[in-house]
C-alpha cells in the first residue's frame, strides 16, 4: 500500500502533461482496478485534467469507471462527478450513458453526492427517456427524500420484466467497434516512426507492437545511415535479450528485429563495421564463452526461421514467426505493399473498408498476400457496417477477393470459386458462422481437424488431480481433443486455429503474451479461451501466473464485442467463483456488460453456476459476495436479468442445502422484492418445499413462497 502511494505521487510530483497523460490513458484506467484509493484518486485528479482535450477517451472512461462507484470514498466520487461534467459539456451524445451511470451514487447514504446525482439527471436526462427512468426506478428504495424532490418530474414508471430489447438499444453508441477515440494512430513521419520503434520492448498494448512493425515496412526506403545509428540503442536491446530473457514472446520480438538488424549489417561498408562486429560478440557470447548458461547455449541467437521457444515445443507462436518472417522478406525484396492484418482499432479490430482497401492494392499489383496475414486480417475484421463495406468491395475488387469479401460480409452469400486462398476462406467460415461447416471447404488441405477444434465448442467435465501427483489443485476443464501426438500427426499446420492446441501450461506461461494470443481473434476467441480454462482455472490455491492470466483474459473479452460461446462463458461462471478477488470483479464486469451488449446467454450462465456449485469446486459464499457487491442494483434492466440467472442457479442447485445457501436465497428475496416479482418456476418452487424442512431456511423459503 505504501509503495502504491508513493509511485503515484511520484507521478503527481513529476507534472505530466496534457500530451503525455493521452498517450497514457489505458495504463491510467487500468489503475482503476487497484484495492487502494490513493493511486485511484490521484489518476482521477489525472484525467480530470485531460477531459476536455481532443482525444480524451471518453467512452472508455464511462465504461471502466463503473466498477469506482461501489468502492471509492467521497472525495474521488465527486472527482467522477466533475468528469461526468465535463464530458457531457463536450460531447452532448454521451448525456444518457452519464445519467445512468451517475444513478448509482444513489447506493450512498449521503444526502450531498444523492443530490448531486439528482441535480445532473434533473439538468442534462431526457424526462421521456424510458431507459433513464426504469433505471431511476430500480434505485427508488435508495433515494433520499430531498432528491426525490429534485427528480419530481421525472415519475419513472414501474419497470417492466422484458427490458432486454430496449437495453440492447440504448446504448448503441458505447457498443460500436470502430470509432474515432479507439482508432490506433500510425507514425505520422519518419521521426515519429523512430521514437516509436525506440520504445518497442516497453510497449504495454500490442496493437502499439503490431504497427510499429507494419510502419518498418512503410518507412524502410526513407532510412540512412544516421537513421541507423540512432536504431543502435534498441538493437542492442534486443541483443541482451536474446542472451538473457525467457519469455517466449518477448524473444521472438527481440529475434525479429535483429533479424531486421542483419538487412543492415550486409550493407554496413563503414570502416569500424559496428553492426557484424555486435552480431560477432553476442554470437561468441552465445557459443559457450558464457559457462553459466550451460545446456541453454543451444537456444542462443539464431535466424528467426530457425526461433523456437527456449524450453517447449509449443506452436502458438509460429503464426506470428511466419508472419514476422514474411516482413522481412518484403524489406529485402523492395516490397512495401502494406500488411493486410494490422488492427486501425483498439484493441485489436480492423475496420472492413480498409481491409477492401488493402487488398485493392495487392490486386492492382499482381502480388498475393502472404497466408498468416491474409488469415489474421479476416479473424480480426470488424463485423459492422457490412452495407458500407459490401459497396466498397464491389467498387475496388473483382474475382477471388470480391468473392470472398461478399461471402465474408453478407449472410446471403456462399462461397464461390476459385480457391487461390482457401485458409482465408476456411478464416472467413469461421468469423461469419462458426457452427457451420461448408462443404465447399471439406476437400481443403489445410481442413483436416474436427471442426470443434477449430471453433473451440468441448465438452467439459471436471478434472480431479491424479493420485500422487504433485498437483492437488482440481481443474475445472479437461479438453477432448486428441492425444498431442496423434493431433500432430493430423495437424495440417495451415490454419492459425490449429497451433492453438497446447500440450502444457509451461508451453503457455502468464498474460505476458496472453494478450498477443488474444488480439488475433477478436470475433472468436473460443479456441484459445478453453486453452486458457484448461490450464488456468484451477479450484485451490491457484498460483500467481493463473490469476493474472484469467484476469487478462476476461479483460481481454471486456474489450471485445462478439458473443460469449460455451468456453467464454464457462471461464466466465468459473471466474465468478474463483478464490482471486480481481478476476470475480472482472467476470461481474463481464455479465454487466455483455448482457446491455446482448453478447450472454444469461439462462447458461445460471445452468453452469450450479453445475459448478454441484462439482463442490467452491463455496457459494464467494459468489453471493460478488453478487451484493457488484451485479445488484446495476440498473432495472440487470436487477431483472439478475432474477433470471439466480432462478436458474437456484434451480439447480443439490437437494441438501449446501453451506451458504441461506444468505443466497435472502440475497433472492431481496431482489424479487425489488423487482415485485414472485417465484413462479416450478423447480424452484419444489425446491423451496423441499428446503423448508430445514429449520435454518424455514423463514427465508416461507417469505419466497409468500411473495
Amino acid at each position: 500500500k505504501d509503495m502504491a502511494g508513493w509511485f503515484a505521487e511520484f507521478f503527481e510530483t513529476l507534472q505530466p502533461t496534457a500530451g503525455e497523460l493521452l498517450s497514457l490513458q489505458e495504463e491510467i484506467m487500468k489503475i482503476f482496478t487497484s484495492s487502494y484509493t490513493k493511486p485511484v484518486n490521484i489518476m482521477l485528479q489525472q484525467l480530470k485534467n485531460i477531459a476536455t482535450e481532443e482525444g480524451f477517451r471518453y467512452q472508455e472512461f464511462i465504461e471502466r469507471t463503473t466498477s469506482l462507484f461501489f468502492s471509492s470514498p467521497k472525495n474521488a466520487l465527486l472527482t467522477l462527478y466533475s468528469i461526468f461534467e465535463k464530458i457531457v459539456a463536450q460531447h452532448p451524445e454521451m448525456k444518457e450513458p452519464c445519467c445512468i451511470t451517475l444513478c448509482q451514487l444513489f447506493l450512498k447514504k449521503d444526502e450531498s453526492l444523492q443530490k448531486k446525482a439528482a441535480n445532473f439527471i434533473s439538468k442534462y436526462g431526457n424526462v421521456s427517456s424510458s431507459k433513464l427512468q426504469e433505471t431511476l426506478q430500480s434505485y427508488q428504495p435508495e433515494i433520499l427524500q430531498s432528491a426525490q424532490a429534485i427528480l419530481a418530474s421525472f415519475k419513472p414508471q414501474s419497470a417492466e420484466p422484458h427490458l432486454a430489447e430496449e437495453a440492447n438499444a440504448t446504448e448503441d453508441i458505447l457498443h460500436t467497434i470502430c470509432r474515432e477515440d479507439n482508432r490506433i494512430p500510425f507514425p505520422a513521419d519518419k521521426e515519429d516512426f523512430l521514437f516509436q520503434l525506440s520504445r518497442l520492448f516497453d510497449m504495454e498494448e500490442n496493437w502499439e507492437i503490431e504497427t510499429t512493425i507494419a510502419a518498418i515496412i512503410a518507412f524502410h526506403p526513407q532510412l540512412d545511415k544516421e537513421d541507423l545509428n540512432r536504431m543502435e540503442p534498441i538493437f542492442q536491446r534486443a541483443a541482451n535479450m536474446v542472451a538473457n530473457s525467457w519469455e517466449p514472446y518477448e524473444d521472438l520480438l527481440a529475434t525479429f528485429l535483429l533479424e531486421y538488424q542483419r538487412l543492415w549489417a550486409q550493407t554496413d561498408n563503414s570502416n569500424t563495421g559496428v553492426l557484424r562486429n555486435m552480431f560477432t560478440r553476442l554470437e561468441e557470447k552465445l557459443k559457450g564463452i558464457d559457462k553459466n548458461r550451460g545446456a541453454y547455449d543451444e537456444r542462443s541467437f539464431k535466424r528467426l526461421a530457425d526461433w523456437k521457444p527456449g524450453y517447449s515445443n509449443a506452436t502458438c507462436f509460429t503464426p506470428i514467426q511466419q508472419l514476422w518472417l514474411n516482413v522481412i522478406r518484403q524489406i529485402k525484396g523492395g516490397n512495401s505493399l502494406p500488411l493486410l492484418s494490422t488492427p486501425t482499432h483498439t484493441p485489436a479490430y480492423l475496420q472492413a473498408t480498409e481491409l477492401i482497401r488493402r487488398l485493392a492494392v495487392y490486386q492492382e499489383a499482381g502480388k498475393k498476400p502472404c497466408s498468416w496475414d491474409f488469415q489474421l486480417a479476416i479473424a480480426r475484421c470488424a463485423m459492422e457496417d457490412k452495407e458500407e463495406a459490401i459497396v466498397t468491395a464491389r467498387q475496388l475488387l473483382h474475382d477471388e477477393y470480391l468473392h470472398l469479401c461478399l461471402f465474408l460480409l453478407d449472410e446471403n452469400t456462399q462461397p464461390e470459386p476459385p480457391y487461390n486462398h482457401p485458409t482465408a476462406w476456411v478464416a472467413a467460415g469461421l468469423v461469419k458462422a462458426p457452427e457451420t461447416e461448408f462443404k465447399a471447404f471439406k476437400s481443403f488441405s489445410c481442413n483436416t481437424l474436427p471442426h470443434n477444434h477449430l471453433t473451440g465448442n468441448y465438452e467439459w467435465k471436471e478434472v480431479k488431480p491424479k493420485e500422487n501427483s504433485y498437483e492437488t489443485d482440481r481443474r475445472l476443464l479437461q479438453l477432448d481433443f486428441h492425444k498431442w501426438h496423434k493431433y500432430i500427426e493430423r495437424n495440417s499446420h495451415q490454419l492459425w486455429q490449429e497451433h492453438l492446441i497446447i500440450n502444457s501450461k509451461y508451453n503457455m506461461d502468464d498474460s505476458r503474451y496472453m494478450e498477443p494470443l488474444l488480439c488475433c481473434y477478436p470475433n472468436r476467441p473460443e479456441p484459445l479461451i478453453a486453452q486458457i480454462i484448461s490450464n488456468y482455472m484451477a479450484f485451490g490455491t491457484p498460483q500467481e501466473d493463473s490469476k493474472r492470466t484469467l484476469a487478462c483474459a476476461l479483460r481481454m473479452l471486456l474489450s471485445f464485442h462478439c458473443p460469449l460461446k460455451e468456453m467464454s462463458l464457462l471461464l466466465l461462471s468459473g471466474s465468478l467463483l474463483f478464490v482471486d478477488k480481481t478476476v470475480r470483479s472482472y467476470a461481474a464486469e463481464l455479465w454487466v456488460e455483455g448482457l446491455t451488449a446482448g453478447r450472454i446467454n444469461n439462462r447458461r450462465v445460471g445452468e453452469i453456476l450450479a453445475r459448478l456449485i454441484n462439482m463442490e469446486l467452491a463455496p457459494l459464499k464467494r459468489f453471493t459476495t460478488q453478487v451484493y457487491e457488484s451485479m445488484y442494483k446495476r440498473s432495472a434492466f440487470h436487477n431483472h436479468q439478475l432474477e433470471e440467472l439466480l432462478t436458474v442457479f437456484i434451480s439447480g442447485l443439490p437437494d441438501k442445502p449446501v453451506t451458504g445457501l441461506k444468505q443466497l436465497l435472502e440475497l433472492y428475496l431481496e431482489l424479487l422484492t425489488i423487482n415485485r416479482s414472485k417465484v413462479t418456476n416450478e423447480q424452484l418452487l419444489q425446491r423451496l418445499q423441499e428446503w423448508a424442512t430445514n429449520s435454518n431456511l424455514k423463514k427465508v423459503t416461507t417469505s419466497l413462497n409468500k411473495l
